[in-house]
């Protein structure tokens, strides 16, 4: 019986691997710049957490969470943070707290381009700070992010008020579409028309109901008070003076209900209808909600399967991992000074992969130049005997003996005109 992975799934190898890897460390890299440190949480969690903090009536809750026993697997990250922070008392040890992490969220969802029911996210929260220079620093952190990876993107900024507001907001969009008919509406808006976040209608990617409201619905900033206008427009001038691109779209709102105030969104090329590849926003109720004490935060997530997907689009593709040296025992009488060679490669820094298929030499050196690998070592019985190695390089087809005691010196003085990417590889780029 041949077994498959299960849809929505996928597996990561080769250069999808090497390039998620480059997304993961240089979100790592940023947020430790900033002061954040990271945390681990559970991958599922009580069901009711989500139920709480996301919301009744939003989809991941009513369609696409996967539940067992009273748990949930997480279908998103900030609520489960925000729960470690809750549980841990964190503020005890200081605000603001930076937390950040890299983990699995599950969504039980149909699968599409950029949309998986096993996918990966790289979450930054901050707790204890309600300056929107924060809401603008997380911005500018995750534009620097997707600059650093080369994606190409665009950033859409807003702010969905206060609560009062959004209710006010709430009540006219309900009344628009009351008169105006439930009709183009598809059965999900529908819903959220008569439940407790109608605006969410504003988030569907369903023409007739997201598409269509952006451009009749009477617009959210009618109803937003000076104060919300004049929070956002600090974190305006502050995302100007850092040199941030930006639009502001006044339709944009976030599908969770815990967002107030700030919201973002980032898209990028290459992903389709599903083009955001990271967001984020402020939510300052969220922590009082799960019974923690009154504490402002804000908070942003990256897509790292569609951040991988949008480098792909442009023809980035990640590199294969491949050894410096490939040590060649010719004869089992050579298998202990192989293993010795290799160690002494390893001990300064080198890949040294050991070829025990006992192919003919002239094979061998077929194999090593599809793996990649600079140079090669070779060892008979005679070098054996005399604790010796036959140090080649690959590109010139030159070779010398060297004795084994030596060959971690020979190796580093051969290798320093070559450059290393970030995944260890040596690049023949002169210095």
């Amino acid at each position: 019986m041949k077994f498959q992975r299960p849809t929505g799934t996928r597996d990561w190898i080769g250069g999808d691997l090497i390039l998620r890897g480059r997304v993961e460390k240089v979100f790592l890299d940023a947020v430790r710049r900033h002061g954040f440190e990271t945390v681990v949480v559970p991958t599922f969690e009580d069901a009711g957490l989500f139920r709480r903090s996301v919301g009744e009536g939003t989809d991941v809750v009513e369609k696409e969470m996967f539940e067992f026993g009273g748990f949930a697997l997480r279908p998103e990250g900030t609520a489960g943070v925000a729960r470690a922070f809750v549980e841990n008392a964190l503020w005890e040890r200081g605000l603001p707290a930076r937390l950040a992490f890299v983990g699995p969220m599950f969504r039980n969802e149909t699968s599409q381009l950029g949309r998986f029911r096993e996918f990966v996210q790289a979450s930054a929260e901050v707790f204890g700070a309600s300056s929107p220079g924060q809401d603008a620093e997380m911005i500018m952190i995750a534009d620097g992010i997707l600059r650093d990876l080369h994606v190409r993107h665009v950033v859409k900024i807003n702010t969905v008020g206060a609560p009062e507001e959004r209710r006010d907001f709430s009540r006219a969009l309900v009344a628009h579409f009351e008169d105006a008919g439930l009709a183009s509406l598809c059965p999900t808006c529908r819903r959220r028309i008569a439940g407790a976040n109608p605006f969410r209608v504003l988030d569907c990617k369903t023409e007739g109901c997201g598409g269509t409201a952006r451009t009749t619905v009477p617009p959210l900033g009618l109803f937003i008070g000076w104060r919300s206008m004049d929070r956002h427009a600090e974190v305006v001038k502050l995302l100007v003076a850092a040199g941030v691109p930006f639009v502001e779209d006044t339709t944009l709102v976030r599908g969770l209900d815990y967002y107030d105030g700030t919201v973002f969104e980032i898209s990028a090329a290459g992903l389709g209808a599903q083009d955001a590849v990271a967001g984020g926003g402020r939510y300052d109720r969220l922590v009082e909600s799960l019974g923690g004490p009154p504490t402002p935060a804000v908070g942003f997530a990256i897509g790292v399967d569609r951040a991988v997907l949008s480098l792909k689009s442009m023809g980035i593709e990640g590199v294969r991992p491949r050894p410096d040296v490939v040590v060649v025992p010719l004869c089992p009488e050579a298998a202990k000074v192989a293993v010795q060679a290799a160690e002494e490669i390893r001990a300064r820094w080198g890949v040294a992969a050991i070829d025990w298929s006992g192919r003919r030499l002239k094979n061998a050196f077929a194999e090593i130049d599809r793996l990649g690998a600079p140079w090669a070592v070779i060892v008979g019985a005679d070098e054996a005997s005399r604790e010796a190695v036959q140090f080649r390089s690959m590109s010139d087809k030159s070779q010398l003996e060297v004795p084994l005691m030596d060959l971690g010196d020979v190796w580093h003085t051969a290798s320093r005109p070559f450059e290393r990417d970030m995944t260890g590889n040596p690049f023949p780029v002169k210095k």
